[in-house]
């Protein structure tokens, strides 16, 4: 037996194992009103071109973090870098060739993504 939700469905096979979808009536479902609640912006952050060959670009629309840190795929910290504000020109030609992490904490947010070094 695969149950969903205690309340809502259950799967069943049948002795040949045919499947049986049985979907049973919610009771006592509670709804709220989320209108309230503030929405929080999710920090972004452009990261280009990529792949990238001599210079990555960073680029924080919003509020700019101090510093951003790029690692390899084992955890490596290889480079850490001290940011402006505005697009910042970050040079990735000493790196080998391969995938990176590139981070920066925005707002209170750890904002990661990823690029590719080439040649």
């Amino acid at each position: 037996m695969f149950c969903i939700d205690n309340n809502s469905a259950e799967f069943e096979p049948d002795a040949g194992g045919l499947a049986k979808l049985e979907m049973k009536a919610l009771e006592n479902v509670e709804t709220r009103d989320y209108s309230e609640f503030e929405t929080s912006k999710v920090a972004q952050i452009k990261v280009y071109p990529n792949p990238a060959a001599d210079i990555l670009n960073l680029d924080f629309p919003e509020e700019t973090p101090t510093s951003a840190e790029i690692r390899n795929l084992q955890g490596q910290l290889v480079n850490n870098v001290q940011l402006a504000h505005g697009v910042n020109n970050i040079s990735v030609a000493d790196l080998d060739n391969g995938l990176y992490l590139v981070s920066a904490v925005v707002n209170g947010q750890r904002i990661v993504k990823k690029f590719t070094k080439i040649e």
